[in-house]
């Protein structure tokens, strides 16, 4: 899934979009190494670099969807790289909970998009 999201990356770049290039790699990238065994403090890593898309997102008006998915992204890599480090068996619930909000703004983002304006993108 990483690498299919680096080609949807690939894609952003060769449609000008500056924003969808840099997230998409990064979440590509961050997808693929975490499959190939990424460690807590990377994933920490990500998460800030995450909140930093966040902030830019938010800069630039992206659709709030989209600044809500950064965000989420951003929580998902801080709490499992976070769980890790602090420990605890609280963690799978924050990263479940914090998992199928990012599903879900995904899902409704893909929808609002394919369906042409039918579903308001927010």
């Amino acid at each position: 899934m990483g690498i299919l999201i680096l080609v949807v990356s690939y894609i952003a770049y060769r449609n000008g979009s500056n924003f969808g290039f840099i997230v998409f790699g990064l979440v590509g990238a961050a997808v693929t190494l975490t499959g190939l065994g990424m460690g807590e403090w990377e994933c920490i890593t990500f998460g800030i670099v995450f909140l930093m898309a966040l902030i830019w997102s938010a800069l630039i008006k992206t659709p709030e969807t989209l600044t809500f998915i950064c965000l989420t992204t951003a929580l998902i890599f801080l709490t499992v790289g976070l769980s890790t480090v602090i420990g605890g068996d609280y963690w799978h619930w924050i990263i479940g909970i914090v998992s199928l909000a990012n599903f879900l703004l995904n899902i409704y983002l893909a929808y609002a998009l394919a369906l042409d304006g039918k579903i308001p993108v927010v």
